[in-house]
């Protein structure tokens, strides 16, 4: 009975290491068969302005938040 206590979890982690595995493996080759495709589609630099210009305009709220109580 002691034997089934351990086995389960060990087995899950296994598993667990196993699909993270895969997961990044498929996540590379996605990655690297999309990459050039969205670079074309969205220039890096205007992708870092526009996160740059979402949390510009988050902080904004934040300080409009504070100025209202």
């Amino acid at each position: 009975m002691s034997n089934n206590i351990w086995k389960l979890p060990c087995e899950s982690f296994v598993a667990e290491i196993q699909f993270k595995e895969k997961f990044q493996f498929f996540k590379n080759v996605w990655y690297s068969a999309t990459k050039s495709v969205g670079d074309k589609i969205f220039d890096r630099e205007e992708m870092n302005q526009r996160e740059f210009y979402v949390s510009e305009m988050m902080n904004k709220d934040d300080e409009d938040d504070d100025e209202e109580e």
